[in-house]
């Protein structure tokens, strides 16, 4: 069981690290630009910038490679959606109009949605911390092996886990639009 959950946790945190930091570094200036909502002065947004990207890229490494201690990534993951999540809510709380540029240049306004997306995340990694402790008793947990063992011997529940753990993770992203969709009247006819 504490395997499951823990390449479920490795697979939605790096994929959803993987997914921020690549659509970011696609849209550099306007990510850098978006910073300015944040309080971040002009002459340290493109520093800030290129080190969250860089941060999110290794959260994604520490999560999804075999030879990383696990914990690691773990707590890397857990201290940005923590920062992100401030960000986001002293943003929402000043009543400020503010594009979200989360997972790179989409011009959507920040919402309780967003911070929801990042709490939901800051679960996982709790879950995934105490399910380490409880499968090796180490900070080591090879992703790729486990899943390649997995299908190796015809068992492929794991395999399917880190499946379903992608897809679940490229919605887990698109949360705040999601929401927007749900809660938009139907147009009838035009």
């Amino acid at each position: 069981m504490e395997a499951s959950v823990l390449v479920f946790a490795q697979v939605v945190l790096g994929t959803t690290f993987a997914l921020s930091s690549v659509q970011k570094a696609r849209a550099v200036p306007q990510f850098k630009d978006g910073l300015s909502a944040f309080g971040i002065p002009r002459p340290l947004r493109a520093a800030v910038a290129v080190t969250l990207i860089a941060l999110e890229m290794i959260a994604s490494c520490l999560m999804l490679l075999p030879w990383v201690p696990l914990r690691a990534g773990l707590f890397l993951c857990a201290a940005l959606l923590i920062a992100f999540s401030i960000a986001l809510i002293r943003a929402i709380e000043t009543g400020a109009i503010v594009d979200c540029h989360c997972f790179g240049a989409r011009e959507t306004a920040i919402s309780w949605f967003d911070v929801l997306r990042n709490m939901g995340l800051l679960a996982l990694v709790l879950v995934a911390w105490v399910s380490l402790a409880n499968a090796t008793g180490t900070t080591q947990f090879a992703l790729v092996p486990e899943v390649m063992s997995s299908v190796r011997t015809g068992d492929l529940a794991i395999a399917v886990v880190a499946a379903v753990a992608v897809v679940l993770a490229l919605l887990w992203a698109h949360l705040p639009e999601i929401a927007a969709l749900a809660m938009t009247e139907p147009r009838i006819g035009g």
